[in-house]
């Protein structure tokens, strides 16, 4: 099996658009030319560089915050706890237990930190 660390990165893979580099090889380049990777792909893609993240209470700009967030991370305007679900990608409020991930343990307090 090959690993994804041997196969490429993600941005060696997917162009700024979205779309999958037809001359990529790899595991990446393989998912992604049956169709299955790209909404990963578009959302992993800079995420160890710049992103755009704002605090889920106060809307602050969280650039200077590295990704992954920390569960202790804290808005440095008004000190809201950011590893909490109002912040996840999976985060819907138009679905059962507002939230997409399948297989998450149910968090009742959606603004607060947790272990997901």
């Amino acid at each position: 099996m090959e690993l994804l660390a041997e196969s490429g990165d993600v941005d060696d893979v997917v162009a700024a658009d979205g779309e999958i580099d037809p001359g990529a090889s790899g595991a990446l380049a393989y998912w992604g030319s049956t169709g299955a990777l790209p909404a990963r792909a578009r959302r992993l893609k800079g995420t160890m560089a710049a992103h755009n993240l704002v605090c889920w209470k106060c809307g602050a700009d969280l650039a200077a915050l590295s990704l992954p967030l920390s569960r202790r991370d804290e808005c440095a305007r008004c000190r809201a706890e950011l590893h909490v679900c109002r912040m996840c990608v999976d985060y819907d409020e138009h679905v059962a237990k507002k939230c997409r991930e399948p297989i998450a343990e149910e968090v009742s307090d959606k603004t607060r930190a947790n272990f997901c």
